[in-house]
């Protein structure tokens, strides 16, 4: 592990996650920001839009994570993001319509 200001570069972990995050891409590093208290994946050197881990710690999920929020899935996650925002909407047009059925019932 080397310093760079409030981060940790992971370079050796347990699992090995590290060296496994570059068979996803190679230019992957991880790093552990100590003042935000979380574990940050920068491609290659730019800094400043890492993808931030939602783990408290590195393991397979990690990977798993990383797999899925490749940019090259983009449309796919847009898509997925997309189908969710409609399912709220309407469980929230559904639960609004509802209530407003209630409160005319309470008035008829």
């Amino acid at each position: 592990m080397s310093m760079r200001g409030a981060s940790v570069a992971i370079t050796d972990d347990l699992f090995g996650i590290a060296d496994r995050a570059k068979s996803i891409d190679p230019r992957y590093r991880i790093e552990y920001n100590k003042g935000k208290r979380r574990f940050e994946v920068f491609a290659g050197e730019d800094r400043s839009c890492p993808i931030v881990l939602p783990f408290d710690r590195l393991d397979c999920r990690a990977l798993t994570y990383l797999r899925k929020t490749r940019i090259e899935r983009l449309a796919a996650l847009q898509a997925e993001i997309d189908r969710h925002n409609a399912l709220e909407e309407q469980r929230r047009l559904s639960e609004l319509r509802s209530k407003a059925m209630d409160a005319l019932d309470g008035i008829l």
